[in-house]
């Protein structure tokens, strides 16, 4: 799940928007976050205007996952106790 406005614990990404995507309660976002495509679903409650000036989103720090680039397998990191 990303976010349209910061948050607690979240951190911005800055994505491209090419288009914006009604379907009705929800839309899809097709934009890019530097050379790597995406799509992303935001729920719209039928209002889609505010959405065509995107050009960030926030990602709660906990679902953040981080590959290695070579090998592709996670990198874990460790929580404090």
């Amino acid at each position: 799940m990303v976010l349209l406005e910061a948050g607690p614990e979240t951190s911005p990404l800055p994505i491209t928007l090419d288009l914006v995507e009604p379907l009705g309660s929800e839309a899809l976002l097709h934009g890019s976050f530097g050379d790597s495509p995406m799509v992303l679903k935001v729920e719209t409650h039928g209002d889609v205007a505010h959405l065509s000036g995107v050009n960030e989103v926030h990602v709660p720090a906990g679902l953040v996952h981080v590959f290695d680039a070579e090998t592709g397998s996670a990198i874990r990191t460790q929580t404090a106790a």
